[in-house]
């Protein structure tokens, strides 16, 4: 990755540090006598102490320390640290299907030690944030990346406080609220061969209005290409281990070059007579050929020879001969768009009296595509004889030793026309927030908030019809017409079937194409109301050397709700319960 290019321009920013979590704690004493003091708050305690001594496992991160881990988003910096590896990223292909089709896939979702990112509570300053799907996760793709000077994470007994979905931990996102002057940052990257390229624009403006008014302004946005396939990466050599079995020494070893002998782009037969041939690009019939090295599972299919299985069983791995290695051709990376807008205003009443008002906005949609259809396994193609799209020579061979149908196994890559998985995600949030904070005439300190959030998320998963595929395979020649055609159409004549020849790649008509792609979708809506509480300050002076005891009382009230709906081409969706009713007439 080449260099990003980056102009900047910053003023010296004062900043505090916000709180989460309700304890009781000894503060101790380690400032010399003549270093001045500054009470803040300390992530997992909202307790307001001197200096950042805390008796809880926090991990504290500026934002610069994070640029130099990952200088494009905040996600991928926090994604570097240990205590967040297997965190899912907004560009990670894998997150799109699967269960990220209800889930949480195409977003980034913060995950402390591996356990689930629903057991990982996020806060900004302290709060909660409006969930970003089902599962209870916050994409942090969404905040408000520029005005973000410090993230503390805690990782011990004291994150449970917070609830199950505190049980491995919390990531507090700590806004710089008393933000002046102006920021601006501008960068941008593209790797050597020209993919991947890179844009991120953001601004920060703080101003102060007379004596009791401040206004702080985040405006950011980001923009990444994808990766498409490593194809042309002249490091990638498809390493892989072989097993040999238990009495071959060395047992592994590895490889340049592994393939797999469980399938192949055009189609393989696998098993029964047939076994061995394999279907190239244009949809001939061709040997398909044992590398220069086979493993141990390769060897026993070949020796496995019995009557169903004349040629052997084709299975295991090779390096070398006939096939190809799949995961040079799947995406690395997905589009991505990021913005964000963040707003707060403040006003003193007086010394020991405040409030604010804060709205956050943010925006992210990602782009993927699946790796590709695997038509092997337990779903392999059964071809039958009569099959028009079959080669002359396999048919005749069919005939002539009264072969019913044979297993095709095959990969749809990306670059097959067939291949159509695309994954759309959009995620849109809007997070208002009230708070009052003032200071007693003992020294206590009480702030309150409430706190109304709402997340949208819209995904479509574009694919094949299975029904349609498994149904448009079958073809036959009509017996009136002669004509190609689906056997279901036979049987009923308007079925719409179109007959699809899976032989080879690339070979199956635009019109097949067109009947056999569709999508599946789910919209979720997702509210949360919140207001909390809190009451600390200076129990007693404490016991000799070991400080004062500090004491936090609080109360919390939240509400969340889920509105989700989902269809696929073979079911009807509900309509959202926004749209009006049906219209009787009488």
């Amino acid at each position: 990755m080449k260099n990003p290019v980056t102009r900047r321009a910053r003023k010296p920013l004062a900043w505090s540090l916000a709180a989460i979590g309700a304890a009781l704690s000894v503060a101790p004493q380690a400032f010399a006598a003549d270093q001045p003091l500054e009470e803040i708050q300390v992530t997992g305690s909202r307790i307001q102490r001197p200096g950042l001594n805390s008796p809880m496992p926090v991990t504290s991160i500026q934002q610069d320390e994070l640029e130099l881990f990952a200088p494009t988003t905040l996600a991928d910096g926090l994604d570097a640290l240990p205590q967040f590896l297997g965190s899912a990223m907004l560009s990670d292909t894998e997150n799109f299907f699967g269960g990220g089709y209800l889930g949480a896939g195409g977003q980034s979702n913060l995950n402390l030690r591996g356990v689930g990112g629903n057991r990982t509570l996020v806060l900004i300053d302290g709060r909660r944030i409006v969930p970003s799907n089902r599962g209870g996760t916050v994409d942090i793709s969404v905040l408000p990346q520029g005005l973000i000077r410090r993230t503390e994470v805690v990782t011990g007994g004291a994150s449970a406080a917070y609830g199950s979905d505190a049980v491995t931990g919390v990531t507090n996102f700590l806004i710089d609220r008393e933000f002046e002057g102006f920021d601006i940052d501008i960068r941008g990257g593209i790797t050597e061969l020209g993919d991947a390229e890179n844009l991120r624009l953001s601004l920060a403006a703080g101003l102060a209005l007379g004596d009791r008014d401040h206004l702080v302004l985040g405006i950011e946005g980001y923009r990444s290409a994808e990766i498409t396939d490593i194809s042309d990466r002249d490091w990638f050599k498809a390493w892989g281990d072989l097993d040999f079995g238990v009495n071959a020494t060395p047992r592994r070893v590895r490889y340049e070059n592994v393939i797999t002998r469980a399938e192949s782009f055009g189609g393989l037969v696998r098993f029964g007579p047939l076994a061995g041939t394999q279907f190239l690009d244009d949809g001939t019939a061709a040997p398909f050929h044992a590398g220069s090295v086979l493993d141990l599972s390769a060897q026993t299919g070949l020796n496995n020879v019995t009557r169903a299985n004349p040629n052997g069983v084709i299975q295991g791995s090779q390096v070398g001969g006939s096939g190809d290695q799949f995961n040079r051709y799947s995406m690395q990376q997905a589009a991505l768009e990021r913005a964000s807008l963040y707003l707060n205003y403040k006003h003193a009443f007086s010394d020991s009296l405040s409030a604010s008002v804060q709205g956050i906005f943010g925006y992210s949609y990602a782009d993927n595509q699946k790796v590709g259809y695997q038509m092997s396994g337990t779903w392999p193609i059964t071809l039958y004889s009569g099959n028009p799209y079959l080669p002359p020579a396999v048919q005749a061979q069919m005939t002539a030793n009264g072969i019913a149908s044979f297993q095709v196994h095959k990969r749809v890559a990306p670059f097959d026309p067939l291949h159509n998985g695309r994954a759309p995600l959009t995620t849109d949030l809007a997070s208002l927030t009230a708070s009052v904070e003032g200071e007693l005439a003992n020294g206590w300190n009480w702030n309150a908030y409430y706190q109304f959030g709402e997340s949208n998320r819209d995904v479509e998963m574009y694919g094949y019809r299975v029904d349609r595929m498994f149904k448009g395979i079958d073809a036959v020649i009509d017996p009136r017409t002669g004509a190609i055609t689906c056997a279901s159409t036979l049987i009923e004549a308007n079925d719409g079937c179109v007959p699809v020849n899976i032989l080879g790649v690339g070979n199956v008509s635009r019109q097949a194409l067109e009947w056999l792609h569709d999508k599946m979708f789910t919209n979720a809506r997702i509210k949360q109301h919140t207001a909390e509480f809190v009451l600390d300050g200076e129990v007693f002076s404490g016991f000799g050397s070991a400080g004062p005891v500090f004491m936090a009382l609080g109360t919390g009230w939240r509400q969340d709700s889920i509105n989700q709906i989902s269809g696929d081409p073979l079911s009807v969706p509900l309509p959202p319960p926004e749209a009006p009713g049906p219209v009787r007439s009488e």
